[in-house]
């Protein structure tokens, strides 16, 4: 399979990759019901056990094409291939919390693929692994886009890594397991300006992802009213925040400054207590993430889902009276996310009926651990180490890096042409 270039006709090879890519985005509208059903008729783990199945099987096919090639290749190809295939595994046992996730690893392993052999057609170089994966990661970025603008679907930054992750075991494996005879260096110039062109969208398409902020999706709702739907999802593609350490109380994130929190508060608390208790009731809690959601109330939306975390925790926390380190645990995060909750947001906290009492608050702080180093993971996937301002200048320089790297490959392209010319 990886001994030469694929006799085919270069548009089926890419028709091919097409196809791979329509498999995967046609499923995302259905993904949630499909998944639900096969959830309720065999189990969550029923996706895990899946992708386990093709690692091993997928494994064991390339262990075979490599013995059908066996004059070539050695205990290093043998070693490459099953380090591939523990690598797979491991990633794959990571996902433990959402195993249905795992299956991107089935799609863009295959994905990969399909690009290099539609690549081989044109650049035989090592250079082509590194245009698999970048071409890979771009279609990985537009999977979780087209999520985005899909009702009840999210976009996340970390199935776009797992995607890329994906793709470049996939090209491992083909270099390291399979050395394509047909592959040689040096790395052309030609290939390099792939490589820098490819890179390039990647990095303005990222980029558009880190810089699409509730404001902007906002503005782009305005444009596109029929968009008005990603307005109310419970989580926005990115946002930016900040990181409080409070050493009396713990550390949580959110989208505004601790003055900003107080502020808001002041002016309206009072008004966000009344929506809070209209709509309190934990079984309209998605009615009211959606309705006032990241893009729609930000203030809002953060504390209803402190309070949600409150509540969870101290309900739960009877079923492990048995289990001491657990009991203390829930008390904890109750305790914690009940304190942030009326030092941030006293004014809603006065004014909601669902406000904890005196004595409820006073059991909570009993039964925690006081030495526990407490961090809420509410609004914990905002981003806190930089701001949409340093994601344009590195944009920008990004591009700019890429540009005088494509730009000194055709130099040295034309001065290799001219040299060979002249002699």
């Amino acid at each position: 399979m990886f001994e030469r270039p694929p006799t085919e006709r270069q548009w089926v090879s890419w028709l091919w990759v097409v196809l791979v890519a329509l498999a995967i985005y046609v499923t995302i509208p259905f993904a949630r019901a499909i998944s639900q059903v096969v959830t309720d008729r065999w189990g969550r783990e029923i996706f895990r056990d899946v992708v386990l199945g093709a690692i091993v099987a997928g494994s064991c096919v390339a262990l075979l094409l490599l013995w059908r090639c066996r004059h070539r290749i050695g205990r290093q190809n043998v070693f490459w291939i099953i380090f591939v295939g523990l690598l797979y595994f491991h990633f794959t046992m990571s996902l433990k919390a959402s195993p249905e996730e795992s299956l991107h690893f089935i799609e863009y392993g295959i994905l990969g693929v399909m690009l290099f052999r539609a690549l081989s057609h044109r650049i035989h170089d090592p250079g082509i692994f590194v245009v698999a994966v970048l071409l890979g990661s771009l279609a990985g970025t537009m999977d979780e886009i087209i999520q985005w603008l899909t009702p009840r679907r999210v976009f996340d930054y970390r199935d776009v890594g797992f995607n890329a992750i994906s793709g470049v075991l996939a090209q491992v494996a083909i270099w390291k397991g399979f050395t394509p005879p047909f592959i040689a260096r040096p790395i052309r110039p030609s290939t390099v300006q792939r490589i820098c062109a490819v890179a390039a969208l990647n990095v303005m398409l990222l980029g558009a992802c880190l810089m699409n902020t509730p404001r902007w999706t906002d503005r782009l709702v305005r444009i596109i009213p029929r968009l008005e739907h990603v307005r109310h999802k419970s989580s926005a593609m990115t946002e930016y925040g900040y990181k409080h350490v409070i050493p009396s109380m713990g550390v949580f994130h959110s989208r505004f400054t601790l003055g900003d929190l107080m502020w808001l508060d002041r002016r309206m608390g009072k008004d966000a207590a009344r929506k809070l208790d209209r709509l309190y009731d934990p079984r309209r809690y998605g009615e009211f993430l959606s309705t006032y959601s990241p893009v729609t109330d930000p203030f809002l939306h953060e504390a209803r889902v402190h309070l949600f975390r409150r509540d969870h925790y101290y309900a739960v926390a009877p079923k492990y009276e048995g289990d001491p380190e657990r009991f203390l645990l829930h008390h904890t995060v109750a305790y914690r996310e009940n304190q942030f909750m009326e030092a941030y947001f006293p004014v809603m906290m006065s004014h909601s009926r669902n406000r904890y009492s005196e004595s409820r608050v006073e059991a909570l702080k009993r039964n925690m651990n006081r030495r526990m180093v407490y961090e809420s993971e509410v609004s914990s996937e905002l981003i806190t180490m930089f701001t949409v301002w340093h994601v344009r200048w590195m944009l920008l320089a990004a591009l700019v890096v890429l540009g005088a790297v494509d730009a000194y490959s055709r130099w040295w392209e034309k001065k290799k042409g001219g040299s060979s010319g002249a002699s």
